[in-house]
């Protein structure tokens, strides 16, 4: 069993207060997850996620629910890119496993809690979007490489 994470993540595009209250209503309804906080002002989000309790399809459901708007995305860790937003346009689940964060194989598959999510379409800043494993070929992330600049700061 895991402990929980505390979390602060930034959320762009929120245009007012009620987006806010909206992201937080979406967010008490995933299971494992507490202590939401969304700031309409401080364009931010803070929470505490139970890995233990938070699937894999809800990290899918929530890429969809949340896709194009406020949208989802990774900072990716990256060495000289480290930190350059991607974002996820469309993902599945997958039948795999390894630690949470990391990349799992060629096609941009990444282990999560209970499973896995393959990034079936990302886009980088001012790229056209493209498959995982054509992102994979452009982009130098290795297998069993944390994904987020995050999860290689904590």
């Amino acid at each position: 069993m895991t402990s929980p994470l505390s979390l602060k993540l930034r959320i762009d595009g929120m245009d007012c207060a009620s987006c806010a209250l909206k992201i937080e209503n979406a967010m008490k309804r995933l299971p494992g997850v507490s202590d939401i906080d969304v700031s309409y002002a401080g364009r931010s989000l803070s929470l505490r996620l139970d890995e233990d309790r938070t699937g894999v399809g809800a990290i899918e459901r929530q890429v969809r629910a949340l896709t194009p708007w406020p949208g989802c995305w990774f900072d990716a860790a990256n060495g000289a890119a480290n930190g350059e937003r991607i974002k996820v346009l469309a993902a599945e689940p997958a039948a795999a496993q390894g630690t949470p964060g990391t990349l799992l194989d060629d096609r941009l598959t990444v282990a999560c809690a209970d499973g896995a999510v393959r990034l079936t379409k990302v886009q980088r800043p001012g790229k056209a979007p493209v498959d995982g494993a054509a992102f994979l070929r452009g982009f130098a992330l290795a297998v069993g490489q944390p994904v987020s600049a995050e999860a290689v700061a904590d």
